[in-house]
């Protein structure tokens, strides 16, 4: 009984403290990531703040872009790092740099990484193992990116407007926001074709335009410093068990072991009970049984 309790209780312990850093996606949910705060906010489409998780690791510049791709987070500095997040654990880990100063926002297009550098106007899409694949050249002022079927869209800071671009990266649509010098970050709903946009030096609000700029919805970010933004959809959950989860399957098993060896015991003293009896022996107490047992390693 004092095992049991004693197992039950380092059992909540490690789930109260475990389950503390931890960040589990979820399908229809928008996430922004802080660049002041270094955190991730998640958000419900109607601004509901459901999670946050605080970042760590080797990334000393603010952040300016996060995308969720496969079951990965990827977050990216303004000097163009790109980094992976453990959402378990909100550190993050260097992995390649994805176009040098000036790299604004992050994006995905068919599994892979976009980037934008906004003082050369480069669009460069990566693999997430950091494989240079393509570059396109569309033009100053962009802030942030993301992937639009086979093509991209670029949110543009200075003229706010929202241009979309083909797989070859030629401009085929755009339409204005009237959000010029706001905007931050901005991520492509697939499920809905409405883009999702943050305005994160000042205005503090999240935006939801049609393809044509018609405003659709829009929330409070409660947080001035949004500067990424993604959707993350049914095709993105990351299926990540808790820490929480790890702890109590170790102590389960902790404690079926236990529960197996004092088994193994009791059945092998009723072995010997039964040996004794039946040449005629009767042992005075389960002492005297454990003191005529075999003296073999596998018995003990």
């Amino acid at each position: 009984m004092r095992v049991r309790r004693s197992l039950l209780v380092a059992s909540l312990v490690a789930s109260a403290t475990l389950s503390a850093h931890a960040l589990t996606i979820t399908a229809g949910t928008l996430l922004g990531v802080d660049y002041n705060s270094k955190s991730l906010i998640e958000y419900s489409f109607s601004g509901t703040i459901s999670e946050t998780l605080a970042l760590s690791g080797n990334f000393s510049t603010p952040l300016d872009g996060v995308e969720v791709v496969g079951n990965q987070i990827y977050v990216q500095g303004l000097l163009g790092d790109i980094g992976s997040v453990n959402p378990a654990t909100g550190v993050v880990t260097g992995l390649f740099n994805g176009g040098g100063g000036g790299s604004q926002g992050l994006g995905e297009r068919n599994g892979n990484l976009l980037t934008y550098n906004r003082s050369t106007g480069i669009v460069r899409e990566y693999t997430v193992q950091g494989t240079l694949l393509n570059t396109f050249s569309v033009g100053l002022g962009g802030i942030a990116i993301d992937g639009v079927g086979a093509g991209f869209a670029v949110a543009n800071y200075d003229d706010s407007q929202v241009r979309t671009y083909d797989a070859v990266g030629a401009l085929v649509a755009s339409f204005g926001t009237g959000l010029s010098f706001e905007i931050s970050g901005f991520a492509y709903d697939a499920s809905t074709a409405s883009y999702w946009i943050s305005t994160g030096f000042g205005r503090d609000d999240v935006r939801q335009y049609s393809n044509t700029g018609t405003l659709l919805s829009s929330f409070a970010a409660n947080s001035p410093n949004i500067s990424g933004l993604d959707v993350v959809s049914a095709q993105q959950v990351i299926a990540v068990p808790e820490p929480a989860t790890f702890a109590l399957l170790a102590l389960g098993l902790a404690g079926l072991s236990f529960s197996r060896r004092k088994n193994c015991a009791s059945n092998l003293e009723g072995i010997l009970r039964l040996r004794l009896c039946a040449s005629g022996a009767r042992p005075a107490s389960s002492e005297a049984a454990h003191q005529l047992r075999p003296d073999r390693p596998g018995l003990r």
